[in-house]
């Protein structure tokens, strides 16, 4: 399953609105949250993180992204940005995520 199908399902049943996404949630996540080292492309090891921080799930391989993540292997923060706003329709969705993602670093935390 996808980034992107995973969340539809949690904001208003799939029935997506469609709307303007905000930049500065699209720059939080993939510069924040996904290119942990900053330079400018999202390794391999950067997407497991990434994802295995959203489903709570280890990530051994790149063979067990979701097919989203797999696509964003060896992009460019531009390029990943682009892909998720194209992904992300609804900014309910990026809310999840940066929501999501903020509570389980949270809890590993303590």
């Amino acid at each position: 399953m996808c980034i992107r199908d995973r969340y539809q399902r949690r904001v208003r049943g799939g029935n997506l609105l469609r709307m303007v996404v905000s930049q500065e949630k699209i720059d939080k996540i993939v510069d924040g949250f996904m290119d942990l080292d900053h330079d400018g492309t999202l390794t391999a090891e950067e997407c497991m993180k990434f994802q295995a921080s959203l489903s709570g799930e280890e990530v051994r391989s790149v063979d067990e992204l979701d097919c989203d993540m797999k696509e964003m292997v060896g992009a460019t923060a531009a390029a990943a940005k682009e892909m998720i706003r194209r992904m992300c329709s609804d900014e309910d969705i990026l809310d999840t995520i940066i929501a999501n993602y903020e509570e389980v670093h949270q809890q590993s935390q303590r």
